[in-house]
Formats: C-alpha cells, sequence, structure tokens
C-alpha cells in the first residue's frame, strides 16, 4: 500500500491531518493491514503532539469498553499504550521511530487476532471465540440491549512487553 492510498482509506489529505482517534482506529481496526514501510512514512510526517493525543485518546476510549472484572486485561493495556507513547516521544532517532511502527502493527495483529477471546452467553451458555477487537465490541453491545456474556481474555493476555530504554520522566511531563 502506498502513502497516498492509505490517506485516502483515512479520508485526509496528509500525514499533518493524522489528527483524529478514528484515524489511528481505522489503522488497528481495518479489515486491511497497512504495511510498515507505509506507516513508517505516515508517522514520519505526522505532527508529533497531535500523535502523541491520538494514541492517549484511543486507548482512554477502549478503557472504557473493558469489562469490570477484566483487571488484567486493563492493566497489559495500559503497559502497551504507555510502551507506545514513550517511543513516540523519542521517535526523533530513526530506530525508535522504526521500533514505534513495529509496534503499532505488533498490537494490531494481536488485537484482531482470531479466536483469543472466550465469549460464554450467559443465558444459553454458548461459547464463541473471537478476537479481542470484536469481544470488546461485543462487551460494549451489552450496554445497548445486546445479550449478555461472559469473557475469558486469558488467552490473549500473552503479549510480550518489549523493553526499550524510554525515559519515562518525558513521558509523565508530556501527559500533564
Amino acid at each position: 500500500m502506498e502513502l497516498q492510498d492509505l490517506l485516502k482509506r483515512l479520508e485526509i489529505d496528509s500525514p499533518k491531518e493524522f489528527v483524529h482517534m478514528e484515524d489511528l482506529a481505522e489503522i488497528l481496526e481495518g479489515e486491511e493491514p497497512v504495511e510498515e514501510g507505509c506507516l513508517y512514512r505516515l508517522f514520519s510526517q505526522a505532527d508529533g503532539d497531535a500523535v502523541f493525543s491520538v494514541i492517549q485518546d484511543y486507548f482512554e476510549d477502549l478503557f472504557v469498553g473493558i469489562p469490570e472484572d477484566s483487571s488484567d486485561l486493563y492493566l497489559l493495556l495500559e503497559q502497551i499504550k504507555s510502551m507506545l507513547l514513550g517511543l513516540w516521544q523519542q521517535r526523533n532517532q530513526e530506530e525508535n521511530l522504526r521500533d514505534f511502527v513495529s509496534e503499532i502493527v505488533r498490537f494490531q495483529q494481536w488485537y484482531t487476532l482470531e479466536n483469543q477471546v472466550i465469549c460464554q452467553n450467559t443465558k444459553s451458555g454458548k461459547e464463541e471465540k473471537y478476537s479481542l477487537l470484536h469481544a470488546l465490541m461485543v462487551f460494549r453491545l451489552e450496554s445497548l440491549g445486546g445479550p449478555k456474556y461472559h469473557y475469558d481474555f486469558q488467552a490473549c493476555l500473552d503479549y510480550p512487553i518489549e523493553e526499550y530504554a524510554v525515559r519515562f520522566i518525558d513521558l509523565a511531563l508530556q501527559e500533564q
């Protein structure tokens, strides 16, 4: 995929317009994965503060849609968010920007991987397996009157957090 194709998919004219949470959602949740090279070109030209805010907003919205009894999943996603924000903060070095893009791709692959979450209908007892993305959508549908489920996120908790040298003081200052 070329950068222009991605921009068209995101309905923006340039990487500088990558300023909305929905733009990141399209990359992470879209049916067609985006190649690392294309993402690198996008993020290398995007506004730094805007991307930082987009990542924060995306994860904050994600946290709202996590069942209350799923603290392990919440903590894992909080770690992933911190890692991405830390890498983004240090993006001025080419290697760090490449690491950031690789982590975005890895997160997208993990997030949309099929059959990770077991969802058991509380009424019928029927079990279905979904990607984490799909399971969280099903959970949100519950609040709109959809069927109720019990969620087993155990299989998706095996997400290796890479250890990058991130200056957390910079990250804490940026979040304020």
